[in-house]
């Protein structure tokens, strides 16, 4: 079974650690003592193998069975309780990644992929606050994209869509890292960026 498996494995490490011992311990050969203690879960699944070994014969009494016991007890708690904790560690990291999507989720425009209303609105709190304390300057332009009824009604809602993310697009890619660009109505865009207190000035 596993258990004898795992103890002829066992055995046999010892017997290598016992074989390079030897030639260290002034001919005194190390001995196992014949203490062994399976480490199992509460479940009872089976973990491992608690052994001791002693350079001399030690007589085995009740109490040395029983410290050798509640070793292996000890053990299998510490193993069962990383691995809530593993698992628990797990379930906050997941929960926190969901929260931060749906966070996202709500201050991004699902078409164009910049930040929604919500997002710019968010953003620029920040960003006048940021440029309150080191006298910075922060500049919003607004962006109205005219025709773009008349591109649906041509064209349809698709084609319009489609200028509308790469309107979007050109827009993110002129600006430098730190600043905006925001959907702020169906053909409405901002863009904010900030200037530095010696361009400003």
């Amino acid at each position: 079974d596993e258990v004898t498996a795992h103890r002829e494995g066992v055995e046999q490490c010892l017997g290598r650690v016992l074989v390079r011992a030897v030639a260290r311990v002034d001919d005194r050969t190390l001995r196992p003592l014949r203490v062994r203690e399976p480490v199992r879960r509460a479940d009872g699944e089976f973990l491992g193998m608690l052994c001791s070994v002693s350079s001399e014969r030690v007589p085995i009494d009740p109490e040395t069975l029983r410290v050798v016991n509640m070793f292996a007890r000890l053990i299998a708690h510490q193993i069962e309780r990383e691995s809530r904790l593993d698992t628990l560690q797990g379930q906050v990291d997941a929960l926190a990644s969901e929260v931060s999507t749906l966070a996202s989720r709500e201050r991004t425009d699902p078409l164009t992929g910049v930040a929604n209303r919500q997002g710019l609105l968010s953003a620029l709190g920040d960003t006048l606050a940021e440029a309150e304390i080191d006298g910075g300057r922060v500049v919003a332009v607004f962006v109205d994209l005219d025709g773009l009824v008349a591109i649906n009604d041509l064209h349809g809602r698709k084609v319009a869509d489609h200028f509308l993310v790469a309107m979007a697009g050109r827009l993110v890619a002129a600006t430098r890292g730190g600043e905006l660009v925001a959907r702020y109505a169906g053909d409405e865009f901002v863009v904010v960026l900030r200037l530095e207190a010696d361009a400003a000035g």
